[in-house]
């Protein structure tokens, strides 16, 4: 049997997928929903305090000038990769942000500014497990339950 209308699209994201889901949304209105598991919330910012957690080098001079050349090499500026205007375009299509309070990688106050946008519309799940975008493994009964629910109200 053929369905009469198309199925609702979502889309689900750990860490730079998490971002690059909310700007994805943001563009694509027959997007739903989006749950995004330890999003940056803006690419510039966040590397400027956290760079050197991935790159192993001191925060000067090289963050300053990765960021210079950036925009050159990938063909990207770090100043339009930015969840807090992606959200604000997502809005009202509702939003689960999952992020733990132990992640060193990608502090949840990322995901809380985005969440405290729009909090009428938006959910957050703060876990405590180990690690970055590490939610699943160790919670995997209630992370499933949670999004599943999630998705149900789409």
């Amino acid at each position: 049997m053929k369905a009469n209308h198309p199925g609702k699209i979502a889309l689900l994201g750990y860490s730079m997928g998490a971002s690059t889901s909310l700007i994805a949304a943001a563009e694509e209105p027959v997007v739903s929903g989006v749950i995004a598991d330890s999003p940056f919330n803006h690419l510039r910012l966040y590397l400027e305090d956290h760079l050197s957690v991935w790159s192993n080098l001191p925060q000067f001079p090289f963050t300053p000038l990765i960021l210079g050349i950036l925009p050159g090499l990938v063909g990207v500026d770090p100043d339009h990769v930015d969840g807090f205007a992606a959200v604000d375009r997502i809005y009202p299509r509702p939003i689960l942000f999952i992020h733990s309070t132990r992640d060193a990688s990608i502090p949840i106050s990322n995901s809380e500014s985005l969440w405290e946008k729009h909090k009428d519309r938006f959910d957050m799940w703060a876990t405590s497990a180990e690690g970055h975008a590490r939610n699943y493994p160790p919670l995997k009964e209630e992370y499933v339950e949670r999004v599943t629910d999630f998705l149900e109200k789409l």
